[in-house]
């Protein structure tokens, strides 16, 4: 079963991987009918559920994050509180990236963690199976 690190780790209960689509399930492109000056209401509305989230049922979620090919795709990921994880808390785990000064290279690496991989092996390390190598 593919995944990525994240879903392995908290499970999938409360994520969501949202489509960013029109109404005939394309992508959004940026080129308009609109005039200048006029409102572009459906990146204002990706906008707005971007910065405050979308509920659906009980559930109000979050942005947490998107890899690049997930953005190149209109993906992104949400997820929804349960309490005590949130995704504030998920983004925390995923390492400290405030070192970075770019945005857009924050959000690359914290989508890394979301890349497709299959789930690795766990190898114990038994008593004698185990050799030190030195430097």
């Amino acid at each position: 079963v593919r995944g990525n690190r994240i879903l392995r780790k908290y499970g999938e209960d409360n994520f969501s991987r949202v489509s960013i689509r029109d109404e005939d399930f394309r992508k959004l492109q940026a080129a308009s009918d609109q005039s200048p000056g006029e409102e572009e209401t459906p990146f204002t509305r990706v906008r707005q559920v971007l910065q405050n989230g979308l509920t659906v049922g009980q559930r109000h979620y979050e942005f947490l994050a998107a890899s690049n090919s997930q953005l190149r795709e209109h993906n992104v990921w949400f997820f929804a509180s349960d309490g005590e994880t949130t995704a504030e808390s998920i983004r925390s785990d995923m390492g400290d990236f405030s070192h970075i000064r770019c945005p857009a290279t924050v959000l690359a690496r914290m989508g890394q963690c979301f890349s497709n991989t299959q789930p690795s092996v766990m190898a114990r390390s038994s008593a004698g199976m185990v050799d030190t190598i030195p430097d």
